[in-house]
């Protein structure tokens, strides 16, 4: 049997693994590479600077895989041009309302060079991956079978962060109007891809018709037991500032919750894992008492040891792959209860999950004990295997693709 040609068109590319979101596609790309050809496409902008891991990424994802950047022709400078800039920085800068908005159309020429492929190719199934990619519905041809992945629900997002950040009538509309859009876009798919059964759920009550199969994400590691449960008074972040809510969280957790830790144990130190500006890391290593700043560690397992993660995060959906990172390193985690939402964890079992300041310090407390940390660790390590393993992921796609395609 011909084995079948996908094409996956990714917002950025997938490597190194930065973030919870390159982690997602990676493994997906894993996940599918078995039983299809997979052809990655990506916006590579007016100079291919991801170019220089494309050597990495194919030693780590092996055959059948081939990447397609798409570079731009450079921009003529012009008066047009120069006011749209300005106006975009200014509007950025403005309330966050920049934060609301997703839909916007790629250029003529990237649509083009998509369909080309297909055409070139012979594509037989075009996935789209993550809400900046889900315009591309418009210029898609019928005659193949066109996926979207939500890795996050952008109305559910934008109606936490409205609620916690204050809503007029102006923002209130807004957020409205993009749900509209999202929602229609999304039932002229083929097929949608949740990272949840929580988010499949929420896509149907808010009227998405398009067929939904509610798949979930991995981490790429496996740290199992360590061998120490040891702990360091040593609270960890990871995850980049790029990603709004992860720095709400943060601003939350360090306001609310660090000064409480702090307060009952003043040996507590925090480091946040991932790339931050240098104004924020100077801002907050003045403001708040034993924060640090590790930006990217190649070794993850290293920077982890001993220490709590914490998933402050308020605003969201589809699965925080931090917690899945933590119980894959064995460490205990205090997450909010959006933060855990997606991921059958429980609180007490696998981790602590709270929205109370006071019971998140608590949280932290509790898990310096070795004995109640082994046994989480234990806990979340059962949980990884029996829902959340790489073969469990390709099962899980392949019935996916084949309720489209028939027996691959």
């Amino acid at each position: 049997m011909k084995r079948k040609r996908f094409l996956f068109i990714l917002p950025f590319f997938p490597w190194p693994l930065v973030s919870g979101g390159h982690q997602g596609i990676f493994n997906s790309i894993r996940a599918v590479r078995d039983y299809a050809d997979i052809h990655l496409v990506y916006y590579a902008g007016q100079r291919d600077v991801a170019g220089r891991y494309h050597a990495e990424l194919m030693a780590q994802i092996g055959g059948h895989v081939e990447i397609h950047p798409y570079v731009d022709r450079p921009v003529k400078w012009t008066r047009s041009v120069a006011f749209r800039k300005i106006g975009n920085k200014l509007f950025k800068r403005a309330d966050h309302l920049s934060y609301l908005l997703f839909t916007k159309l790629h250029d003529a020429g990237y649509y083009d060079f998509v369909n080309g492929l297909i055409r070139s190719l012979d594509i037989d199934l075009v996935q789209a991956e993550m809400v900046e990619t889900l315009d591309f519905i418009l210029a898609l041809p019928e005659t193949v079978k066109r996926v979207f992945v939500h890795h996050e629900l952008r109305f559910v997002r934008n109606a936490q962060f409205l609620t916690g950040d204050g809503a007029d009538s102006y923002r209130k509309a807004l957020c409205e109007e993009e749900k509209i859009k999202e929602i229609a876009l999304l039932n002229r798919y083929d097929l949608i891809l949740t990272v949840s059964q929580v988010d499949r759920q929420k896509l149907l009550e808010a009227g998405v018709t398009a067929p939904v199969h509610a798949s979930f994400s991995i981490v790429n590691s496996y740290a199992g037991q360590t061998g120490s449960h040891e702990a360091s008074h040593r609270v960890t972040y990871v995850g980049p500032e790029s990603h709004y809510p992860n720095k709400l969280g943060l601003m939350w957790f360090l306001d609310n919750v660090w000064p409480l830790v702090k307060q009952r144990d003043p040996g507590f130190r925090m480091e946040i894992i991932g790339k931050w500006s240098a104004g924020t890391e100077a801002e907050w290593t003045k403001r708040y008492k034993d924060v640090h700043f590790s930006g990217f560690v190649d070794d993850l397992s290293s920077a982890l040891r001993g220490s709590t993660m914490v998933v402050p995060v308020f605003v969201g959906s589809g699965i925080r792959m931090k917690i899945l990172e933590a119980m894959s390193y064995g460490i205990p985690f205090v997450s909010t209860v959006v933060g855990a939402e997606g991921i059958p964890v429980e609180d007490g079992v696998h981790g602590f999950i709270t929205d109370e300041p006071a019971a998140f310090a608590e949280g932290l407390l509790k898990a310096e004990d070795p004995q109640l940390r082994k046994l989480m660790a234990s806990n979340g390590q059962r949980l990884l295997d029996e829902r959340y393993s790489a073969q469990a992921l390709a099962r899980n796609k392949k019935a996916a693709y084949e309720s489209l395609l028939g027996v691959l």
